[in-house]
């Protein structure tokens, strides 16, 4: 199972209790694959990083600030190095009246990609 863990930002792989092993019919693949992905071998969530950066963007395209914010709440769990979603978060946070946020996120997007001249100009509004 995957879990995020607040206290590091980080997602962590937890064992699978034993008593669920059995509907498995292959659970040593299933083992094998999750400790390729703790090991960080394996990057899972790019397509889910993109699915909740678009639907965050489509949000914010239509002014709803709370639901964009909550897609790309977890578009920054998923991929915490994603220049864009710091940048669309900051805009939902400023959509919100939340400048302190916004500028925090423009900053984060800027250390991540410094060469994106959006972000600039949002942070300069």
């Amino acid at each position: 199972m995957n879990d995020f863990n607040p206290a590091n930002g980080k997602h962590t792989v937890m064992d699978v209790p034993t008593e669920s092993k059995a509907p498995f019919s292959n659970y040593s693949l299933l083992r094998r694959g999750l400790d390729l992905i703790s090991a960080g071998q394996v990057h899972v969530g790019d397509e889910e990083l993109k699915y909740h950066r678009s639907l965050g963007l489509n949000y914010l395209s239509k002014g709803d600030y709370q639901l964009a914010l909550q897609e790309l709440n977890k578009c920054v769990c998923l991929g915490s190095q994603d220049s864009q979603s710091f940048h669309y978060r900051g805009l939902a946070f400023a959509g919100q009246g939340n400048p302190i946020r916004a500028l925090e996120d423009y900053g984060k997007a800027l250390s991540l990609d410094g060469s994106n001249l959006a972000v600039y100009l949002s942070r300069a509004n």
